[in-house]
């Protein structure tokens, strides 16, 4: 109905991000019609129409962080200027520039994104990111406003903040907003009605009361916590400071003279709001940061490896560790299989020793293989850019590390998949074909294959519905207890940090604050954000 708010709810691979993107247009469907606004669209509908019905909606898709790589005011600017010139430009006119200005910085100021205007969109934190996906929407003055898992990678009081604005939109300007999300503090706080999926089909259709009381009742039993055996440090940062400059002259962030370890087979927390350095912290523990002063250090049998120095040391320590990223995703079109073959010749050591002796056989400093081994590390385009920088490409790269064979490699997988909850024939879909519950799993059994001693993993859990999280979470403690892995998990999801945690940090202004019970680490947190 028009004006009504209406919420999707339902498993991961239910069909809810689908859905969402068949009623912007951008996504085929085989039978059926539906009506947006004047248009109707079938099929059979050609591009124009499609392209009409668009003109109706703005769309916020799952995980999609599509930002030009400008400041935080132009991709407002252009997002405002689609509406009269058809495509995002900033305009050259001075007059007509001003203007848009004026209304992108009322509308950054709507979201409290105003004091990151000029920061360049990259450097933003995923909630930040998600508030400016949010402002550009907005900017587009939709009819429908659709929006897949709003406010999933936010604190709580921003999450909040979002909500409101989301609900303030719909009531001044009688915006129809559809949305998707598995939080049900967002149902109860948006939903007027809520439509639930099963495998495809609208199962029920009603008051979100009832819907949220049944899906619910489908989660997991918890299982308990892992044991930590001995308290025994594996990972140390010691005295780490970093700090970043990303508008000039301006200080943005500051990690500075931090201190904490991580001990063996432990899952550890950070906690904090957003843009406080959490991802940070994290990329520093994998050495996918270099820290300006300080160190991290990884435990190899009775010896400290410092990963903050490149070199021969640090490329067999790294192997120890996965990282999982908030901004993760896999290739498109990518093979399982392959994927799995990748990692296993990037991580496996009789792999990396073959490619040392190829490097050095070709005077390679073991320097650089190192700094190529970190970059393979990173999200996928943060890789292509990194590997430009130094003159090489992602094919470059692929020729001079080795791939696992197939069959080995699937002989491999094969026992893993069971505790991952996945049958053995996702080995042969593609990417595309995944629903974002597979792609998780996935993501965590790439990094397990390899038999790593540290996980880390940066908010990868934070758009997926309470049942695949609960079922996440008892992945997690098994893993943790047949592996006796040590896990550095960063969370909006208090709930699945009390779950799985053993201990929590928590961190303000760039420091740490607290050290200690997972519970009162989260209490703390809501008290010091309110």
């Amino acid at each position: 109905m028009k004006g009504e708010i209406l919420g999707i709810l339902g498993e991961s691979g239910s069909g809810k991000t689908t859905l969402i993107r068949i009623l912007r247009g951008v996504e085929p469907f085989d039978e059926g019609e539906v009506t947006i606004g004047d248009v109707k669209i079938t099929p059979e509908s050609s591009t124009k129409e499609y392209t009409k019905a668009k003109e109706f909606s703005a769309i916020h898709i799952q995980r999609c962080f599509g930002l030009w790589p400008e400041s935080t005011l132009e991709n407002v600017i252009r997002a405002l200027a689609s509406k009269t010139r058809g495509e995002e430009m900033i305009p050259q006119i001075s007059t007509e520039y001003e203007q848009l200005r004026k209304e992108a910085m009322e509308i950054l100021r709507l979201v409290k994104l105003d004091h990151k205007s000029d920061c360049w969109a990259e450097v933003l934190s995923g909630g930040e990111k998600q508030k400016l996906l949010l402002a550009r929407q907005l900017a587009r003055s939709p009819q429908l406003l659709l929006l897949d898992e709003p406010g999933t990678m936010v604190d709580e009081k921003d999450r909040s903040e979002l909500l409101k604005i989301i609900k303030r939109t719909n009531e001044e300007s009688n915006t129809t907003v559809i949305y998707v999300s598995h939080m049900p503090k967002v149902h109860k706080y948006l939903a007027e009605r809520i439509i639930s999926l099963s495998k495809g089909k609208i199962v029920y259709d009603g008051k979100p009361e009832k819907a949220l009381k049944e899906f619910e009742a489908k989660m997991d039993p918890l299982i308990p916590k892992p044991r930590i055996k001995e308290i025994k440090p594996i990972l140390k940062v010691n005295s780490i400071s970093k700090e970043y400059y990303v508008i000039p002259g301006r200080q943005t962030l500051l990690i500075e003279n931090m201190n904490f370890h991580v001990n063996e087979g432990e899952v550890l927390a950070i906690v904090g709001p957003s843009a406080v350095g959490k991802t940070v912290l994290i990329r520093l523990l994998a050495g996918l940061e270099l820290p300006d002063e300080g160190n991290v250090k990884i435990r190899m049998g009775e010896e400290w490896v410092n990963l903050s120095t490149l070199g021969y040391k640090a490329i067999i320590a790294r192997r120890d560790i996965g990282i999982l990223h908030q901004e993760f995703d896999l290739p498109y079109w990518a093979k399982v299989v392959d994927l799995f073959a990748e990692r296993l010749g990037l991580k496996t050591s009789e792999y990396i020793d073959k490619t040392l002796e190829r490097t050095r056989s070709e005077r390679i400093s073991d320097k650089t293989v190192d700094l190529i081994y970190r970059i393979m590390d990173m999200r996928p385009h943060e890789a292509e850019d990194r590997l430009a920088s130094i003159g090489l490409t992602l094919n470059n790269v692929k020729e001079l590390l080795p791939k696992y064979p197939i069959k080995e490699t699937v002989m491999r997988v094969k026992p893993l998949l069971e505790t991952l909850r996945l049958s053995e024939d996702i080995l042969n879909r593609r990417v595309y074909e995944l629903s974002w519950g597979e792609k998780i799993r996935i993501g965590l059994g790439l990094l397990i294959v390899c038999k790593p001693k540290v996980l880390l993993l940066d908010e990868p859990f934070g758009d997926l519905d309470p049942i695949t999280l609960r079922r996440i979470a008892n992945i997690i403690k098994d893993l943790v207890t047949k592996m006796n892995l040590t896990v550095v998990l960063v969370s909006h999801q208090l709930d699945f940090i009390k779950e799985v945690a053993q201990r929590a940090i928590l961190l303000k202004d760039y420091k740490i604050i607290f050290q200690g019970d997972p519970e009162k680490a989260c209490n703390l947190f809501i008290k010091e954000g309110t």
